[in-house]
């Protein structure tokens, strides 16, 4: 009966709209999702307490001192999403956060003379470590320092012949 072809034709032509719809929905879907997947929490932000450090396995006695400095020992450092504060050696208002996984080898820009022995001692229980690089280009100069991450809670920040250990003022749970 015509009545019966005019609701199929009818309903046809809306299924292919709804189909269409779908198509680019899905589309859209997809473009997006790696925009979304790359922004993942990044693990390092929080409040970081500084302790005084140890003497970096590099240092032979020459060069800059490795006492512990003032400028950075002790301090509390906040890495927020946009910036980094508490301490003049870190402070920008407008960080650059770079999240890579090294081997021992790269650690402390390539320093360490006996790079997995020195990692183990330093409490590094893999050779895959997740490694905060921080850069900040200001009117002041420009910064970049490496944060390697030991565990959660704990990272590295190796400087003028030392090892400083930060701890996560909030453990993660």
């Amino acid at each position: 009966p015509p009545i019966v072809q005019s609701a199929i034709q009818s309903w046809k032509g809306e299924s292919m709209k709804v189909n269409q719809i779908l198509a680019a929905f899905a589309v859209l879907c997809a473009a997006f999702a790696p925009a979304q997947a790359g922004k993942a929490k990044n693990p390092f932000l929080g409040s970081w307490k500084v302790n005084d450090g140890v003497v970096g396995p590099w240092f032979d006695g020459s060069g800059p001192s490795s006492a512990p400095d003032p400028q950075i020992a002790g301090h509390t450092i906040n890495f927020t999403a946009k910036s980094a504060s508490g301490s003049p050696v870190v402070a920008c208002a407008k960080s650059i956060y770079t999240i890579k996984t090294v081997e021992p080898e790269y650690l402390f820009e390539g320093s360490l003379p006996h790079p997995k022995e020195d990692a183990a001692k330093l409490g590094f229980k893999s050779e895959k470590i997740l490694v905060l690089e921080v850069g900040c280009a200001s009117s002041t100069g420009d910064m970049e320092l490496s944060f390697p991450m030991v565990d959660n809670d704990t990272i590295l920040l190796g400087l003028n012949n030392r090892v400083y250990s930060l701890k996560r003022l909030a453990p993660t749970p």
